[in-house]
C-alpha cells in the first residue's frame, strides 16, 4: 500500500505532500479571509482609543494642549 511512496524521490514526496496539503490551506486562508471581512465590515473590530487624560511621564505636554 504505502511501498509507491516509499520508491519516490525526495523532490516527488514533497510535492505529493503538497498537491495534499494545498486545498486544506487554500481553504483555512479563505475561511480566515471571510471572517476577518465579516468582523470588519459589522463592526465589532474597532481601533481602540486612547482617553484623553493620559499624561506624558515627562517631558513637555502635548502639543494640542500647549496651544490651549
Amino acid at each position: 500500500m504505502i511501498e509507491w511512496y516509499l520508491n519516490l524521490t525526495f523532490l516527488q514526496a514533497v510535492l505529493v505532500w503538497l498537491k495534499l496539503l494545498l486545498p486544506v490551506l487554500f481553504i483555512l486562508t479563505v475561511c480566515a479571509l471571510v471572517g476577518f471581512l465579516l468582523k470588519l465590515f459589522s463592526g465589532s473590530l474597532k481601533v481602540p482609543k486612547l482617553p484623553n487624560n493620559i499624561q506624558p511621564k515627562r517631558g513637555k505636554q502635548p502639543a494640542e494642549k500647549q496651544t490651549a
